[in-house]
């Protein structure tokens, strides 16, 4: 068991690791600046690598405005199957777990998202008539209502993700500013719900739905992964049922903040993995003397982007190495 924010002891027949976590604040001229230290020790079998690893992370808190973000649209449309036709992301490949997508969650210092860690995120309905732009190839068929179910959320220890719905199908496009539900991580069962179709499930209704002004909130930093369903609400279908399948479970990256990244250590690589913000470089240093503030040394860096990241040292060696990440803001 490993214990964020304290000390953790997590015991194998042949591995032990230890952290110790340490935080400071100093003053910055937009923000504040955070860094957070620990140290490790790892014994294998039959060999003994010591470490004094310190990861210190650099990083400027400002706030931004709502309206000053770009965020990302996901299509869900159907396609036949077996069955009939099956809900899916018709873009969603680029959004998946798998692509390395990470949508951003900033900490909010003032507004209805204060001391939350808040961005946005809209799931549309493809279009199926010419009124609203259709129709579209991938549109889910006449009478679907989409609704999309939050089902699981893992991230940081006692974190939860919040959804901060809007009512109807907001056509005044007004921001959400209460909390409408939220999933502590941990769960998998997760049965609340958002509207992605502009419609009634009525017999014969556009699917389409673009629906703004909703929001996401994390309550602590690092990096979560969201599990979502969507499915049909309608009755449209055979004997009152549904008219589509449910789709199948789709998992969705949010990084909230920037915080201690989880790290591995393979054999002489120590690699840090993190989602990184837009607009930011993040750098990679180490030294082997922390009492010198000058003797850090870059190893590699990265440009961010709404993206999984890595950063590794493929020379991890020696007895004593210490590591620092920087994010820096332009």
């Amino acid at each position: 068991m490993i214990k964020c924010g304290g000390r953790g002891v997590a015991d194998t027949p042949d591995r032990k690791l230890q952290l110790a976590g340490q935080t400071s604040t100093v003053g910055a001229s937009h923000g504040h600046r955070t860094n957070h230290n620990f140290s490790k020790s790892i014994m294998l079998p039959e060999k003994r690598i010591s470490w004094a690893a310190a990861a210190v992370l650099t990083f400027a808190v400002f706030q931004l405005t709502a309206s000053g973000q770009g965020h990302a649209h996901i299509e869900a449309g159907a396609f036949a199957s077996g069955g009939g036709d099956k809900l899916y992301f018709a873009n969603g490949a680029f959004f998946v777990t798998n692509s390395g997508y990470c949508e951003s969650l900033q900490w909010r210092i003032s507004g209805p998202y204060a001391n939350y860690h808040e961005g946005s995120l809209t799931f549309t309905g493809l279009p199926g008539t010419p009124s609203s732009g259709g129709p579209s190839p991938n549109a889910a068929p006449p009478g679907t209502q989409i609704r999309l179910r939050f089902v699981s959320v893992d991230g940081p220890l006692g974190g939860s993700f919040g959804v901060w719905d809007v009512a109807g199908f907001n056509f005044d496009e007004d921001e959400s500013e209460t909390l409408t539900f939220s999933v502590p991580v941990g769960t998998t069962n997760g049965t609340n719900s958002i509207l992605v179709s502009e419609n009634f499930g009525d017999p014969g209704d556009d699917p389409y739905g673009h629906i703004h002004g909703r929001h996401y909130t994390a309550t602590l930093p690092g990096l979560y992964t969201v599990g979502v369903q969507l499915y049909d609400a309608s009755s449209n279908g055979s004997g009152g049922g549904p008219l589509c399948e449910p789709g199948d479970m789709f998992h969705l990256y949010f990084q909230a903040g920037f915080t201690n990244p989880p790290f591995s250590l393979s054999s002489n690589s120590m690699s840090f993995r993190f989602g990184a913000l837009p607009n930011r470089t993040y750098f990679l240093d180490s030294t082997t003397n922390l009492a010198n503030p000058t003797m850090w040394t870059n190893i590699t860096s990265v440009a961010g982007g709404k993206i999984i990241r890595t950063l590794t040292d493929t020379d991890a060696s020696g007895s004593n190495k210490f590591y620092r990440v920087r994010m820096f803001v332009p």
